[in-house]
């Protein structure tokens, strides 16, 4: 298939090292929101980040073992998850069916037996399976997937992705880590599943909070996105014991934001078109619709000011994500909605770059946060910003934004119509941040994974 290639030997002496970058969600699954975007472009900016003494390398599960990228991440699904996917909507359908002609009578144990079915399709057991069969027919058959990578003494292996379901994964580091003497490293974005469960996915909170426990069992140190997650996970293990000791490595680097369109070609679509066709002065909102983005305030401050016949536009730029039934029926619905508020759930890198450039300012209403990418982006552009006073948005923003607090949908309209009056006359400024592309936050990445290992 193409996917793999054969893994650099290591030279016998330690002159060489190697630091690999786990990203199999990613790979499989593609998407460019949140932890994915960030997997992708660090994976992709692997090679220039490596040097002749250090090479750093993507890497994927597979069910057996990891095996060498040898070609960049895309937001696209890889070939087999879309069969996967193709299986699971096929099941479900066929299974629909089949209830539809299941007579009334013992149709109550065939729902049951619909939503056990389903259930291993979608559950977490699936992509345990699905790595597995990879591996199986992978380790085999060589000469179609490449040798395995071989972990070896000194070696550095570094989680960034999404590896909630991956257990046999964390298994084989933890038995790896003292037979081979390699180091491994978690990456953590945020502990909401723990600390803000009502904000999350009800699969999502044990999954977590087990694949924490086991994260903690097997790492040597922990690398963050930014000081303030670094707070709140040294806040979390010290008031937790974990099994870890008392003295915690963990460090934090900040993530780059150049949206990766330098290594690719972007296309342009229809979504474009449409945000350039945005009449007025264009207030934009970036991130999945769920509880956490805090999207029912924004809504509540933006009619508000359109009540008022204020001359704001409303673009919303996010996929459907969970808990969020009420928020999107209400966007669809809005009485603005066409007009002067649009909401784009498919938007790719560059209908993101087209928001980005026809936006005047930007809104970020989350209640919590561990990063804050949109931010970060919105700032490189000069584009004013309007965020909640949250802890990572003051690191990042400082006297560049204006602050609200997070859930008074008053004072956010408020601070918008404040900002609008500064704009139309002509005397709101933002200056540019300065902050690191991703190649040069791999790089970034990369000083504090040795300076932790060692």
């Amino acid at each position: 298939m193409g996917v793999f290639q054969q893994p650099v030997k290591l030279k016998t002496m330690r002159d060489h090292r190697n630091i690999y970058i786990e990203c199999t969600h990613t790979f499989f699954v593609g998407g460019n929101n949140g932890i994915r975007r960030v997997a992708r472009s660090i994976a992709n900016c692997a090679k220039s980040a490596s040097s002749p003494n250090l090479e750093i390398i993507p890497i994927i599960w597979g069910g057996l073992g990891f095996f060498r990228l040898n070609k960049e991440l895309s937001e696209k699904p890889h070939t087999l998850q879309r069969i996967r996917n193709v299986l699971s909507f096929s099941a479900a359908f066929l299974l629909g069916k089949a209830y539809q002609v299941t007579p009334p009578l013992i149709r109550r144990p065939f729902t049951f037996l619909k939503r056990l079915i389903c259930a291993k399709f979608q559950g977490q057991l699936h992509p345990e399976l699905f790595y597995f069969l990879l591996g199986a027919i992978s380790f085999p058959v060589r000469f179609v997937f490449g040798k395995s990578v071989p972990l070896a003494k000194g070696d550095i292996v570094v989680l960034i992705d999404s590896t909630w379901n991956s257990n046999r994964m964390l298994d084989y580091l933890f038995r790896m880590r003292f037979s081979h003497d390699i180091r491994v490293g978690v990456m953590i974005h945020d502990l909401f599943p723990l600390l803000m469960p009502e904000v999350c996915q009800e699969q999502t909170i044990e999954g977590f909070k087990h694949w924490f426990e086991q994260a903690v069992s097997i790492t040597d140190f922990f690398l963050t996105n930014s000081h303030s997650t670094s707070d709140v996970l040294l806040s979390y293990l010290q008031q937790n014991a974990l099994g870890m000791p008392q003295v915690y490595k963990v460090g934090s680097f900040k993530l780059g934001a150049d949206i990766d369109h330098r290594r690719r070609k972007m296309k342009s679509s229809a979504n474009a078109d449409l945000i350039w066709n945005i009449e007025g002065i264009v207030l934009l909102a970036v991130g999945t619709i769920e509880p956490r983005k805090n999207y029912s305030i924004l809504l509540e401050a933006f009619d508000i000011l359109v009540k008022q016949g204020l001359p704001l536009s409303l673009l919303i730029v996010g996929k459907p994500g969970w808990k969020s039934d009420k928020v999107l029926q209400r966007i669809r619905t809005h009485l603005s909605s066409g007009n002067s508020l649009t909401y784009i759930a498919d938007a790719t890198d560059f209908d993101l770059e087209q928001a980005y450039d026809r936006a005047n300012c930007l809104v970020c209403c989350s209640i919590a946060e561990g990063f804050g990418l949109p931010l970060v982006e919105g700032l490189l552009r000069g584009l004013p910003s309007i965020v909640s006073d949250i802890p990572p948005f003051r690191e990042i923003g400082g006297e560049n934004c204006m602050y609200f607090p997070p859930h008074s949908a008053e004072a956010l309209a408020k601070c918008m119509k404040e900002w609008l009056n500064l704009y139309l006359k002509g005397k709101y400024r933002t200056k540019r941040l300065k902050w690191p592309n991703w190649e040069e936050s791999t790089q970034l990445m990369t000083q504090t994974i040795l300076q932790l290992a060692d």
